[in-house]
């Protein structure tokens, strides 16, 4: 069978959040460096007060698109790639009938299937591309509504 979504795809998401996560202790320790130039430096408590809770209020907006966005991001497709390897997959045994863009995701194709004389629409991420033949057989398996795997059968 030929697998969609490349284990080695998975290991590089692992890679890239324990770069995230060390960038982001590196940043923690510059910032407290800062403050704590800037208690050496800074004699007036007024000024001192105002740098202080400016550079706290830039750090806890980071960290929220840090944390909110960036790593769940990575996260959310980590997730995905491991539902793809230990999900409780699915099989379908169908004819190929046609593709069009997915109306919940358009970061997504659909690809239609006739198993059994009902329709089973099916996700596959744009990025990937699967050459899929209008007519042809196929072997099927699938995690919710994502494929992951397939063959042409005969």
């Amino acid at each position: 069978m030929k697998n969609i979504y490349d284990i080695k795809e998975f290991q590089n998401i692992c890679q890239r959040q324990k770069h995230l996560i060390a960038g982001y202790v590196l940043a923690v320790i510059g910032f407290i460096g800062i403050i704590t130039l800037g208690c050496f430096i800074i004699e007036n408590n007024i000024l001192l007060t105002i740098l202080f809770s400016l550079l706290l209020l830039f750090f806890i907006l980071s960290s929220i698109v840090f944390w909110k966005v960036k790593y769940s991001i990575l996260n959310e497709h980590k997730l995905f790639m491991d539902n793809m390897e230990m999900g409780s997959k699915s099989d379908l045994a169908g004819y190929f009938v046609m593709k069009e863009s997915a109306k919940e995701d358009e970061n997504f194709d659909s690809y239609i299937f006739i198993s059994l004389n009902k329709k089973t629409s099916l996700l596959i991420h744009r990025l990937y591309s699967v050459d899929f033949k209008e007519g042809e057989k196929y072997h099927i398996e699938y995690v919710g509504n994502y494929i992951y795997r397939w063959e042409h059968t005969k």
